[in-house]
Parts: C-alpha cells; sequence; structure tokens
C-alpha cells in the first residue's frame, strides 16, 4: 500500500487482521493502553539520551556508562534531594498535553498505565471526559492489587512514579530496577494480574523496563496459552525482533514503517493515524453523525459502520443521496460521488472510504498545485 502523504508510512499493518480484533476489544473497553516516553516526548519530555547527557553533566562523569548507571552515579555526586529536583524540573519542560495524549485519551477505555514521570496523560483525560482520572503512584502501593476488573472512572497508573506525587519514589536507576520486585512488590504483583486479565495495547514504549518485561515474562508463562492478546507498536522494526517479540512475551507487533527503515517517518503523525485507523473501525466520526441526524437519520453513538446508509433514514432516495452529498462536501471541501451512496450495499464503512480517499487526492492536488 502506498505511503500516505502526511507521514510517510508504509501502512503495512491496514490488512492486518489483527487491527480489527484490537478495535474490538478497544471497542468493548477491554484493553489496558499503556502508554511509553514516545507519547510525551513530542510534548517536551526529555528522551532517555537528553536525560542521560542532563544527568553526566551534573555529576561531571566523563566515563560511558549505561542510563540507568548514570542515574546512580549522578544521584550519588547530587544527593537524593537535589538528584530528585534535577528530574522534576527536566520532566516539568513538558508543556500541555499533545495530539497524542487526546487521541489516547479518546478511546473507550479505563485503564490506562505509563512509565512516564509527568502528567500529560491523566491531564488529556481530563480535559477529554471532564472527570479527574483515578491515579496510583509507587506511594499507594496497596491499592494496586485491588484495581476493578470493569472502573467506573478512569484509571492511571503511574508505574515508574510521578514527579508530582512523590519525588522520592521514581523508578529511574540501576538500583530503582534490580530492587523494583521487592520494593515495589504489589505494584508488580497487580500489573501481573492485570496483565493476566487484560488485553493491552503498548504506544509509544521501546519494551526496554527489566520490570514490565518481567511482569510480561512471567504471566506468559503462568498462563501458557490463556494469555490475553498483547498489541505492540513498533517503528521499522527487522524481522529476527519482530519473531522474538511475538514468541517471548506473545506480542501481537505491528511495525508502522517496514522493515529497515527506522528513522525516517515522523513517529507521531504515524502513532495518530494507526490510532486513527483503530478507531475507524468502531466509531462513526462527530461531524458526519452530525450531518446524518440533521437530514433526519438515526445512528448508534458507537459502531454501526457495518450498517448501509440507506438503513440510517426513513426514506432514502436519490435526492436524499444528493443532498448527503452536498453536507458533506460544505464540511468537508471535497466532491463524493452520488450513484454509490444510494446504492443498497453502500455502508458507513464504504462511505468513510470513499471519503477518505477524496479527502487524499484533494491533498495530493493541492500539494502538486503548491509544487
Amino acid at each position: 500500500m502506498a505511503p500516505t502523504s502526511s507521514s510517510s508510512v508504509d501502512l503495512l499493518y491496514r490488512d492486518d487482521p489483527d487491527l480489527s480484533v484490537l478495535a474490538a476489544e478497544l471497542e468493548h473497553g477491554k484493553c489496558i493502553v499503556f502508554a511509553g516516553a514516545g507519547v510525551s516526548i513530542p510534548s517536551g519530555l526529555p528522551s532517555w539520551p537528553e536525560l542521560q547527557r542532563t544527568m553526566k553533566s551534573r555529576a561531571q562523569l566523563r566515563n560511558d556508562y549505561s542510563a540507568l548507571r548514570v542515574a546512580d552515579c549522578c544521584r550519588q555526586v547530587l544527593g537524593n534531594r537535589t538528584f530528585n529536583e534535577m528530574l522534576a524540573e527536566s520532566v516539568g519542560r513538558a508543556g500541555r498535553p499533545g495530539a497524542l495524549h487526546r487521541k489516547i485519551a479518546e478511546l473507550p477505555v479505563k485503564l490506562f498505565a505509563t512509565s512516564n514521570y509527568d502528567t500529560l496523560l491523566e491531564r488529556a483525560i481530563r480535559d477529554g471526559t471532564g472527570t479527574d482520572p483515578r491515579i496510583l503512584s509507587l506511594s499507594e502501593q496497596s491499592q494496586w492489587l485491588y484495581i476493578p476488573e470493569q472502573p467506573v472512572e478512569p484509571w492511571v497508573l503511574k508505574v515508574h512514579g510521578c514527579v508530582d506525587r512523590c519525588r522520592d519514589l521514581l523508578v529511574i536507576s540501576e538500583e530503582d530496577y534490580l530492587s523494583f520486585a521487592t520494593t515495589y512488590s504489589h505494584v508488580a504483583k497487580g500489573l501481573h494480574e492485570l496483565f493476566a486479565r487484560h488485553p493491552v495495547l503498548f504506544l509509544g514504549y521501546s519494551l526496554g523496563d527489566w520490570d514490565v518485561l518481567n511482569v510480561l515474562h512471567h504471566s506468559r508463562l503462568s498462563l501458557n496459552e490463556d494469555v490475553p492478546n498483547r498489541y505492540f507498536v513498533g517503528f521499522g522494526m527487522e524481522l529476527p525482533e519482530k519473531r522474538f517479540l511475538e514468541q517471548r512475551y506473545r506480542l501481537r507487533v505491528f511495525d508502522l514503517e517496514g522493515p529497515h527503515r527506522a528513522g525516517h517517518v515522523d513517529k507521531t503523525a504515524a502513532l495518530l493515524q494507526f490510532l486513527d485507523d483503530v478507531i475507524e473501525r468502531f466509531r462513526i466520526p462527530v461531524w458526519l453523525r452530525d450531518i446524518i441526524v440533521g437530514l433526519g437519520g438515526r445512528v448508534e453513538e458507537r459502531g454501526a459502520l457495518d450498517a448501509s446508509v440507506v438503513s440510517l433514514f426513513p426514506d432514502f432516495d436519490v435526492s436524499a443521496a444528493v443532498r448527503l452529498a452536498v453536507r458533506i462536501k460544505a464540511k468537508r471541501s471535497i466532491d463524493i460521488p452520488v450513484e454509490p451512496l444510494a446504492a443498497d450495499g453502500m455502508t458507513l464503512r464504504g462511505l468513510l472510504r470513499i471519503i477518505n480517499q477524496a479527502e487524499e487526492a484533494a491533498r495530493a492536488g493541492k500539494e502538486e498545485g503548491d509544487g
């Protein structure tokens, strides 16, 4: 499939049946969405290499160490208080929730987890739903064992801590990771139970945290063939790595870029497009629902993409199809053919496909004209 004009992504996952499975699990609120640093870095959160450079500079370290060892050495030089203040200052540079946070907050799920220390995800959920999410960080260990199966309110699980809740409890150094299973045993056990009951979607996450990998590995061993679906979104993955993740952790892998091309894609745009593609499988856009209702039709709040356009209206004929096409043109500034709209077999999913194709053609024409 050809790449899109907006992000140059080879959409190798578009026809993957796992995408429809993921969409169904999200639609029914079964999934946990696990957000990594790649979700917050576009909003100003420092990447691990950037944070490592800051720590090396502050501690005046000359030799090359792993990022976790650098954190240990920096903490040793600066002391706990100054070290934690430095982290809070670095993480605090992340400004407002970005497009990825807002898109994740649109998903019809109640359980979110993140390895990030910032508060952008919970702020996006609050802004999008008008509800304050329940936050569990490392200072509420015992509550990790009592997370409801189907919570009414959104929950955000801060697996590595949060600078706004308790700066003294952050998992960032080699010592922190080595002691995670004992120091935060309730968190590890709570994660294990959640991963044993719920599908998980990893977004913007490198799968480099040993504490989370341990939970994934042990839950796979204990559950054997009964492990829930786990989805990982990567970029430019080589086949051996993809096969390893599939076999070791039972991950269903989506490669948003295609093999051997990591670094040549706008990852934020690609993740946004991926989420839109998932949502497209179960949600009718608000603007299209408003048009249909304004013309006297009736649309379910969610789903119904496989319903025929004709069935949404009490009396639907060619003139009604013309009115629908005119409204869509006024809203989206595109021309779509009237004839397919009046066909008995035209579904809302098919209509959206026609709209998307018309919008892509309009964008391509504009780019050609600008060039």
